[in-house]
């Protein structure tokens, strides 16, 4: 199963906030050593929660945009 958004456009780095780039950042640190181990299930749980940051910006900046 593939997570697919509809609005799945890039975002340019100046789109996420500094507290959103930590969080993806320590975020990708977990997966990191979640993955060592191989607990897939972790990881896919830690890649949803940087989808939806991510989703958050994107709706922002297109708000802001307007």
């Amino acid at each position: 199963m593939t997570n697919k958004h509809v609005d799945d456009r890039p975002l340019e780095l100046h789109e996420l906030t500094v507290g959103e780039k930590a969080r993806i950042a320590w975020l990708g640190v977990r997966m990191c050593k979640a993955s060592i181990p191989g607990d897939n299930d972790t990881v896919r749980k830690l890649q949803r929660e940087c989808d939806r940051i991510l989703d958050r910006a994107r709706k922002r900046s297109d708000l802001a945009a307007k």
